[in-house]
């Protein structure tokens, strides 16, 4: 993984470096890099680096022999002594060290209230895990990326997308009790599907305003259980002006998912036209798919079958023969079968 090098991340170094009266050379030697390339890098003269680079240079500059409990946090106290709060969202390498790397203590007080909440909502660990790792995927496609925050420029504007992605067994695992660490986003994520179902009896996306209210809740009761992050994140993410960036962000999405829409119904009308009875049969087994698992039916709609190339009808129907055969394999599993969860 690599970051970019802001503005803010290349002055934290170079008052790391003054504070400690280190080198260019001596911290050069450390990291096995040239004199040079540590000047252009306090200069700002170095556009990306390596997590592992960065992280060797800042555990050097800090001496903290641990790096979450001792470098991380003396970084942040500096960093926050002269960069203007509205920056950080552009501080990917600072988000992805504190909120998704940092490990983050579980408090089985808070773990016990939120398994409490989970029963009483009526709300499935299943649909919990799908819909944090759904809401995670949402434009743009960072199939790539897992548990990483990801930094890009959309008109003009920084944006932040955060993909993390959770099993089931994993959250099973935290909310009885048996383990001790996770992350930060983990904790907020949860708490954030939990009062979202509770207030709205959905797992899908909300409107902007209605995020607003769970993001805020979400934040303030962690606030109780004492569950931060370094940076203030919950406070950030709930905050009007990233709430109005990612809703413009959206806005923008939504005029380019209709376009998109127009060309998929256009083919299903020529469908149509061709064998009535057939798309209309399509058209409701799709439906109702949906239906059975929205999650499941996105990650199938993104094979890319395109990438199959000029194959020839004979390999085509081989392909859907095969498919139709797995999805009657299952289909004949046993109920109690089906619903039994290998860990």
């Amino acid at each position: 993984m690599k970051f970019k090098v802001t503005a803010e991340l290349a002055m934290l170094l170079k008052i790391l470096q003054n504070q400690g009266d280190i080198s260019a050379k001596e911290l050069a030697a450390q990291i096995g890099k040239s004199p040079s390339y540590v000047s252009k890098l306090e200069n700002g003269d170095v556009k990306m680096i390596r997590r592992e680079d960065l992280t060797q240079i800042l555990k050097y500059l800090t001496k903290g022999n641990d790096f979450f409990e001792e470098t991380l946090p003396a970084a942040v106290r500096c960093l926050q002594s002269f960069m203007e709060p509205e920056r950080l969202s552009e501080q990917i390498w600072l988000l992805q060290y504190d909120i998704v790397d940092r490990p983050v203590k579980v408090d089985p007080e808070l773990v016990e209230d939120i398994s409490a909440r989970i029963e009483k909502s009526g709300l499935s660990i299943e649909d919990l895990v799908a819909a944090s790792n759904a809401e995670s995927e949402t434009p743009p496609d960072f199939s790539n990326a897992s548990d990483e925050i990801i930094g890009y420029r959309y008109r003009d504007t920084d944006m932040i997308r955060m993909r993390i992605t959770m099993t089931v067994p994993e959250i099973y695992t935290i909310l009885e009790g048996k383990k001790e660490f996770t992350n930060f986003l983990t904790i907020f994520t949860i708490v954030f599907q939990v009062s979202k179902y509770e207030r709205y009896k959905s797992t899908s996306h909300v409107p902007p305003d209605q995020a607003r209210i769970i993001l805020r809740d979400t934040r303030m009761y962690l606030d109780y259980y004492n569950v931060h992050s370094l940076t203030g994140y919950g406070r950030m993410i709930s905050s009007e002006e990233f709430l109005n960036r990612q809703e413009a962000l959206l806005d923008s999405f939504d005029s380019v998912h209709s376009e998109i829409l127009d060309e998929i119904i256009t083919g299903f009308h020529a469908a149509l036209k061709h064998d009535v009875m057939k798309a209309t049969q399509a058209l409701d087994h799709l439906r109702q798919s949906f239906g059975w698992d929205l999650a499941f039916m996105m990650k199938l709609l993104e094979i890319p079958y395109s990438t199959l190339g000029n194959m020839s009808y004979y390999y085509k129907k081989q392909l859907l023969d095969e498919i139709m055969e797995l999805v009657q394999h299952y289909a004949d599993m046993p109920d109690m079968e089906k619903k039994m969860e290998n860990y």
